[in-house]
């Protein structure tokens, strides 16, 4: 188990996953690790946003996202969201090892 925010949060994150922030600076609110062990370049990143209290769970990943790709000045066709989904539970009890969630997510083809 890896603790994440000073062991806020623990996460089982595999050996062969870098902690980003021993080799470049990551901001506070934010979670990096990158996959050593393939070169498909995935990286996972976990990051701590502010509660936003007009906007639902099932909406938050498509407004955050909006919200970066604005800030970024993204192209309205350059933005797609192809897979979202809520990962906790109010009571807690739902655990999802990282090996089965990047196995549920697929990248689009283009």
């Amino acid at each position: 188990m890896v603790d994440l925010f000073g062991g806020a949060i623990e996460a089982s994150i595999p050996s062969t996953w870098r902690d980003v922030s021993q080799v470049r600076q990551v901001p506070d609110n934010q979670e990096v690790y990158q996959d050593c062990a393939e070169e498909t370049g995935a990286v996972l990143v976990i990051e701590i946003l502010e509660y936003q209290k007009d906007i639902t769970n099932k909406n938050a990943c498509s407004f955050f996202l909006k919200d970066l790709a604005d800030a970024n000045e993204a192209l309205s066709g350059e933005q797609c969201i192809h897979n979202s989904r809520v990962l906790s539970s109010e009571d807690g009890n739902d655990k999802m090892e990282l090996g089965e969630l990047l196995s549920s997510l697929s990248m689009p083809t283009k």
